[in-house]
Formats: C-alpha cells, sequence, structure tokens
C-alpha cells in the first residue's frame, strides 16, 4: 500500500470525475438492457452531451452529496454541513455506511470506480472507530496516518504502538492497533487531521461515552472554569501530578487517555469535577472491559 496523498481539491475533482464517469456507465446499462432510462434524473438535460451543466446537475445530487461527506469524514474529519445530526456520534455512521453503499453499489458494475474510493470507506470506517473507542486494523491505521503499511508495522515491532488480537468479521488484518495507542500515534502524524470537537449544549460527564465526547466535555468544562480568570491565573494552572504536563493535557483534550490511574484524581481536580464521576468516566470510556466486570453483578461473572 503507498502513502496516502488526496488534500487537494483538484485530486477530489479527479474523483468525482471518477465517479461521475461511472455513473454513467451504470445508467447506460439500465437504459439498454433493462429499458429504463433515469438520464434526465441523474444528469439533467443530457441531449447535448455529457457536459459542464451535466455535472452541475450530478453535483447537486444525493449521491454525490453523500460521496462528498464520506470524502471530507475520511480526510478532514469534517462533518459540520452534513445532511445527518452528527451531534449524535452513532448518526455519523450514516456518513461511513452510505458512502460505502454507494462506492459498492458502482464497483458492482462493468465501470469500476478508483480503489481510492475503497480506501476512503476504510479510512472514514477507521476514524468512526475511533472516534467511539474501538481499536483498529493495521490497514486503515496506515491509510489515516498517510503512510504505507510497512511504516505502521514498523512501529508496532518498535514498541510505539499496541496491538491486539482480534478475529473481526470483514477485516483483513488479525492484528488491532489498541484505541488509546493509535489515536496518540496518530496525533503525531503531519498527514493526520483529528476529528473537529463539536460544540454541543456540555454533556455531563456521566453521560459522555466515546473518547471524542470525553475530549469535548474536558475542553467545555476547562474554558467554562477559565472564563472569568486572568491570563496569568490560567498560565499558573497545572494539574497536581508530575506526569500530567501540558502535552498531556493537549492528548487528553484530543481524547487520548494514555496515563496512569492514579492521575485521574489530580485531573479531576483540576477539571473541578468530582474525583468519583471522573474515574468512573475514565475506566468507563477506556477501560471498558475492566470497567464492565467491577460494575457487574457478582454472580454474573
Amino acid at each position: 500500500m503507498k502513502g496516502y496523498k488526496m488534500a487537494k481539491q483538484s485530486h477530489k475533482d479527479k474523483l468525482f470525475e471518477n465517479v461521475f464517469q461511472a455513473t454513467r456507465e451504470t445508467v447506460e446499462v439500465l437504459r439498454e438492457h433493462f429499458l429504463i432510462d433515469i438520464t434526465s434524473k441523474v444528469f439533467g438535460d443530457a441531449n447535448d452531451g455529457y457536459n459542464e451543466k451535466s455535472k452541475e446537475f450530478f453535483r447537486a445530487s444525493h449521491a454525490w452529496v453523500e460521496l462528498n461527506e464520506l470524502y471530507e469524514y475520511a480526510i478532514n474529519g469534517e462533518i459540520a454541513g452534513s445532511q445527518y445530526d452528527t451531534e449524535n456520534y452513532s448518526d455519523r455512521s450514516f456518513i461511513v455506511t452510505n458512502g460505502e453503499a454507494i462506492v459498492e453499489f458502482l464497483t458492482s458494475n462493468q465501470s469500476q470506480l478508483s480503489q481510492e474510493w475503497q480506501d476512503l470507506f476504510w479510512m472514514a470506517d477507521g476514524r468512526f472507530g475511533l472516534d467511539g473507542g474501538e481499536d483498529i486494523s493495521l490497514t486503515k491505521l496506515a491509510l489515516l496516518g498517510k503512510v504505507d503499511l510497512r511504516t505502521v508495522r514498523n512501529a508496532v515491532s518498535a514498541g510505539q504502538l499496541v496491538t491486539v488480537t482480534k478475529d473481526k468479521m470483514f477485516e483483513h488484518d488479525t492484528a488491532f492497533v489498541e484505541n488509546a495507542s493509535a489515536r496518540r500515534w496518530l496525533l503525531g502524524r503531519k498527514g493526520f487531521k483529528p476529528t473537529p470537537l463539536i460544540n454541543t449544549e456540555r454533556e455531563l460527564i456521566g453521560e459522555v461515552s466515546t473518547p471524542t465526547g470525553f475530549a469535548t466535555f474536558l475542553v467545555s468544562q476547562r474554558q467554562q472554569i477559565e472564563t472569568d480568570l486572568t491570563a496569568d491565573d490560567i498560565a499558573k494552572r497545572t494539574v497536581n501530578h508530575p506526569s500530567v504536563d501540558q502535552a498531556a493535557i493537549s492528548e487528553l483534550e484530543s481524547g487520548v487517555f494514555a496515563l496512569h490511574l492514579e492521575t485521574v484524581f489530580p485531573i479531576a481536580d483540576f477539571y473541578q469535577v468530582s474525583r468519583k464521576d471522573m474515574l468512573n468516566c475514565v475506566m468507563r470510556v477506556f477501560f471498558s472491559e475492566e470497567y464492565k466486570m467491577l460494575t457487574a453483578p457478582s454472580n454474573s461473572i
């Protein structure tokens, strides 16, 4: 797998042309062999040929809107302006699954879509999983980091990434990178853009269920605390633990918890949150299996 370099608008235009052509072929098949003519519904008035006017008509189609959302979410983590309620984490899955459905449909016909569309789906799916606290396959991590698979494997061998072995359906890999390890590693990659935090109504800490939700809560809580403080007072605020420096705080506010549990209470104090609530939140979001065991009825273990 080669490194991924798809940030330029001109490249998105190239991918648009690929989809436009694949859709033309599909519509032609429907017209020729099934006697179903939907040309005007997809391309507008194409009597003068498939020109720029046809392309503009197609750009406004529901299919392209969804593929464009898939692209933006995969590459930039952008979900603003989506037709879905992206403030609700689970609704972001529609960006991934609907984009995949269109890619699979067009690929299943005689006009093949570019492999890059399949890669975009894997990137979006990997980002969605990471944002929700799941581990990620080596292949998806390489795509998100815009590096080749060998670079990721070298990082695993060097101990920079923590892996777990899983047998997941529909995945090419059996080795997966642990969520916090993957998110921390990606933050150090210049080509990776973290999913932007969504400015919504402040969640209660007891409602936080994902790493991105954790990050959003911390940023919102810190900003509220600092509202009435002077710049000097803000500069003096620190977490009372030697392991939690400014870099660690930045990671926490990006949805990465890679610290010892002994840091949780000082972190709770810094963000002026109940220590018990913060511990419950960290365990629930970042140590879900251990949390389930601790909170399960004794007769069910």
